[in-house]
């Protein structure tokens, strides 16, 4: 000690010399890397979705079969008052597209739901 200054301790030149700093400090970060991934992988499992009967029933889409509405028995009976086909070979070959169209949209429609 001079003048009430203490000296500071020397430099360890040979840990310097053999790069112990640098290996000491990439264990650390390995290691703070390591409990980041940890974190990182527990969170994920805490964010898992579990499987609800919803999802379940979403997913095995049972086919509904298609129960007709019902209707009042007086408006069964009566027939259509307009004819808006100028032939009935138009009406026909419109019926026949329509009932095409409405297969393969319907196909598509189940897939899709």
């Amino acid at each position: 000690m001079v003048y009430g200054i203490s000296t500071r301790p020397s430099t360890p030149l040979f840990a310097l010399l053999q790069h112990k700093y640098q290996d000491a400090w990439l264990q650390q970060q390995r290691a703070q890397q390591d409990a980041v991934k940890q974190r990182q992988q527990i969170k994920t499992s805490i964010n898992k979705v579990n499987e609800t009967k919803a999802s379940t029933m979403r997913r095995s889409q049972q086919s509904a079969a298609t129960v007709p509405l019902w209707h009042m028995p007086r408006f069964e009976k009566t027939g259509a008052h307009l004819s808006t086909f100028r032939s009935d070979s138009a009406r026909a070959l419109a019926f026949s597209r329509h009932a095409a169209g409405k297969r393969r949209e319907g196909d598509s429609f189940r897939a899709s739901i």
